[in-house]
């Protein structure tokens, strides 16, 4: 009896039948039934290797089989070998067991849902598209891979969240000194209006100092009101966390101005503030301010504060 494969269009001979059935039926190749662990046996380069080119329906039943097992190829009318089958299979082997494998590593049940399928028709029956096919499902694999990596990004995200309100919700609510948990609220901050990258760190410094006047002396008011329009922008209203951090900025920046306008009432305001800035920005690892490098006692004073601050930081 003879079994015409629907999928390769191949033909089989099945022995120890009845002659009363010799006959011929349509039916798959054994290659079809194999699980995914008894195909992978072939996919050795050795398959298409010198020795075994000889032997190209094997080469091109596997090829089918393959494509069988993701569950995404659907046989309309059977495949067909042409006299390019060969150099095609060649072309593709690598990866199409790499994309294989990638696929198979994602449920059915989700692959078959998020990941294209293909249809062999009349007039894709002859591999030709194959490469095609590998790099679409390529594509898709990357994609639904950045979907995953993203959710479960905003999963961890949310607990992470969660946690820190908890911990923070617990300071407020204490009778402990805001200070004391200022580094909490600036991690708090720093999820909730999904600071930049590049400025998170001093962000978290700007509200950790906000509670050390000499230390806000080293910060600059344009980039406490950045900060503070940022959160504005980007964090719920209404919350005892958003309320806490608004009046912690809030503080710090009126702090700021405050300072310096008092400098401002000086006739030599305009000096006065850029050299007590430039003391304190180089006040790490630089020598004591002096009095005479100032031209009032007071810049010389808040001057010097803000050294002794830097240098115990």
């Amino acid at each position: 009896m003879k079994i015409h494969c629907r999928k390769s269009g191949l033909e089989l001979s099945v022995s120890h039948v009845p002659s009363l059935t010799q006959t011929t039926v349509t039916g798959e190749h054994p290659v079809f039934t194999l699980s995914p662990k008894q195909l992978w046996r072939y996919s050795g380069i050795e398959t298409i290797t010198d020795k075994c080119k000889s032997d190209l329906p094997s080469q091109y039943l596997i090829t089918l089989a393959a494509l069988d097992v993701t569950g995404l190829v659907h046989f309309n009318c059977p495949a067909i070998i042409t006299e390019k089958t060969q150099a095609i299979i060649a072309a593709n082997w690598t990866p199409l067991w790499q994309i294989v494998s990638d696929l198979l590593a994602v449920r059915y049940e989700v692959r078959s849902e998020s990941f294209p399928h293909i249809q062999i028709t009349k007039d894709t029956r002859d591999l030709s598209s194959l490469s095609t096919w590998i790099a679409i499902w390529r594509e898709s694999l990357e994609s639904y891979t950045d979907t995953i990596r993203k959710r479960e990004s905003e999963r961890k995200h949310k607990i992470r969240s969660s946690n820190i309100e908890s911990k923070l919700a617990r300071c407020i609510k204490s009778p402990m000194r805001a200070e004391k948990y200022s580094h909490v609220l600036a991690e708090w901050a720093e999820l909730a209006a999904d600071f930049p990258v590049s400025l998170s760190t001093y962000w978290k410094e700007i509200i950790i100092k906000s509670y050390n006047r000499e230390a806000l002396l080293g910060i600059e008011t344009a980039d406490i009101q950045e900060l503070l329009d940022h959160c504005i922008e980007n964090i719920e209203t209404g919350t005892i966390f958003s309320h806490h951090l608004f009046e912690t900025l809030e503080s710090a920046l009126q702090s700021n101005k405050g300072f310096f306008e008092i400098l401002s009432d000086s006739p030599d305001a305009q000096e006065l503030q850029s050299k007590t800035l430039e003391v304190i920005k180089k006040g790490i690892g630089q020598e004591e301010p002096k009095r005479n490098q100032f031209p009032s006692q007071f810049a010389y004073v808040r001057a010097k504060l803000a050294w002794q601050v830097a240098q115990g930081s």
